[in-house]
């Protein structure tokens, strides 16, 4: 007879306290009220998925149940403790609120409540998603909780606690599960896996942790997926075709291609990895971790990368990221993934050229010969129709503004001759110019602002001036727009 084969994650799932990973400050918070008789009647363990909600919420069953207890951990040998890990306890309920999630259920729920436990000492109710529930759901409950039976626990768990109500929130202590770091998730497999008999490199360990996203439940999933992928064995190579590490790579060569001005060879790229099946989307996400890399990187913190992307300043990086994110948002909801996938990758190619050098282009930079401006950085070479352009890709009507305006630069002021009646907007706007134009020239100005008289004169506006329709088309003129008849 062939043996049932179960799963990593539920045959290591953690039976005390003192196996469960990552939660000391949680951990140690029960167990003094287990040491001290004082836990409370009701618990919110709010946390993402896969850190130990449940888990905990069992374990907690088991200690104040416990023959030998109420006890820090549960001795898991008596009678109750055996019941209660084989889910054949009576009196610890497990209710997913996403499937009971109405008023007749959690009436119910507070009639059940009043009978005394079969067999342990207290009744534990453990609800889980409990943010799912109706409001007439959430108000049945409260009533139990303003005035629960001695009797009973209530453990209620969730990953979005911002939806329960305060009402039910304030009658219960909250603790909130952290993500588990990646090297505590990486040192639990390694020992997982030692004990099934299965060895890897430590980087192997190392991947699958960090695509578990600080879920131990996924990490023990992507392990068992990645000794099955080895037929038994644990390879890095396995590991990184498994968990998409990849779709890394691809996203660091479109980007570096982008940075570079070759937006072909990208398009190239990303047209060979949606064959290979690749999905536009995790393409995307894959754009979106590379860039996030490169801004930590970019600003001194640990754990950053810079995927190629040379020097690059903040102020881009940032940029960069609202683009791609908002094209992987549209990507959910269209029917032309790919498409959106492309033209994002042109809008970066532009971004990075607008004031940027690609990462090999310091090396090809001729030296700077005297009397040159010593405050151009590398990025160089701008003009101010390139400062406008910019500015009009966050603000189309300040950059129609500024593309009728004319720029001198003469010892480090710009004077700037913008059309009458407009220089108050455009002092208002002195510093924000300042930076773009340092950001996108490389250097760094003083802005003076004067009024341009020298725009030809309109005879066709003199008469429309003196009525509102007017004033409409002077408007209309300015930002560029254009009238729409009824």
């Amino acid at each position: 007879m062939v043996r049932e084969y179960v799963a990593l994650y539920r045959k290591w799932r953690p039976q005390t306290f003192a196996e469960v990973v990552g939660q000391e400050h949680i951990l140690r918070t029960l167990q003094n009220a287990l040491r001290r008789g004082t836990t409370s009647h009701a618990y919110i363990f709010a946390g993402p998925r896969g850190t130990g909600k449940t888990t905990v919420a069992r374990i907690l069953a088991k200690a104040v149940n416990c023959e030998r207890g109420p006890r820090e951990e549960p001795c898991n040998e008596c009678t109750t403790c055996s019941r209660i890990a084989a889910g054949a306890s009576l009196d610890v309920i497990e209710i997913d609120a996403a499937s009971n999630r109405g008023i007749d259920e959690s009436r119910e729920l507070r009639e059940n409540v009043k009978y005394s436990p079969t067999d342990c000492r207290k009744k534990v109710y453990i609800i889980d998603e409990v943010h799912m529930l109706t409001t007439e759901a959430f108000n049945a409950l409260l009533k139990t909780l303003e005035d629960p039976p001695e009797h009973v626990l209530f453990i209620l768990a969730t990953t979005e606690p911002h939806r329960i109500p305060a009402t039910i929130s304030s009658r219960c202590q909250c603790f909130y599960f952290h993500r588990l770091p990646v090297k505590a998730i990486a040192g639990r497999l390694k020992d997982i896996a030692a004990d099934v008999g299965v060895t890897g490199p430590d980087e192997a360990y190392l991947l699958l942790a960090r695509a578990a996203d600080g879920s131990l439940r996924d990490a023990l999933s992507l392990l068992d997926q990645a000794v099955s992928y080895g037929r038994g064995e644990l390879t890095l190579a396995g590991v990184r075709e498994l968990v998409g590490f990849k779709r890394l790579e691809i996203a660091e060569r479109a980007l570096s291609l982008c940075r570079g001005g070759d937006i072909g060879q990208a398009l190239a790229v990303l047209a060979e990895a949606y064959d290979e099946g690749h999905d536009p989307r995790h393409l995307a996400l894959g754009l979106l971790e590379c860039l996030r890399d490169a801004l930590v990187h970019t600003v001194g913190a640990p754990g950053g990368d810079s995927h190629g992307l040379g020097v690059t300043d903040t102020a881009t990086l940032l940029r960069a990221l609202d683009m791609v994110a908002e094209v992987e948002g549209r990507m959910r909801w269209s029917d032309q993934p790919r498409i959106l996938l492309d033209v994002v990758c042109l809008r970066l190619a532009a971004l990075f050229g607008s004031g940027l050098m690609s990462p090999d282009a310091e090396e090809r930079a001729p030296a700077m010969e005297d009397g040159e401006d010593e405050d151009r950085p590398e990025s160089g070479g701008g003009t101010w129709e390139d400062v406008a352009r910019e500015i009009a890709q966050d603000s189309p009507s300040l950059g129609a503004i500024l593309s009728r305006c004319v720029a001198e630069e003469k010892d480090q002021t710009l004077l700037l001759r913008v059309p009458s009646g407009l220089q108050g907007l455009i002092e208002r706007k002195r510093q924000s110019l300042e930076e773009a134009y340092h950001r996108v020239t490389g250097r760094r100005v003083r802005l003076r602002i004067e009024a341009r008289d020298d725009e030809p004169a309109r005879p066709e506006r003199a008469e429309a001036a003196e009525s509102p329709q007017g004033t409409v088309e002077r408007v209309v003129d300015l930002f560029g727009g254009t009238i729409i008849e009824d």
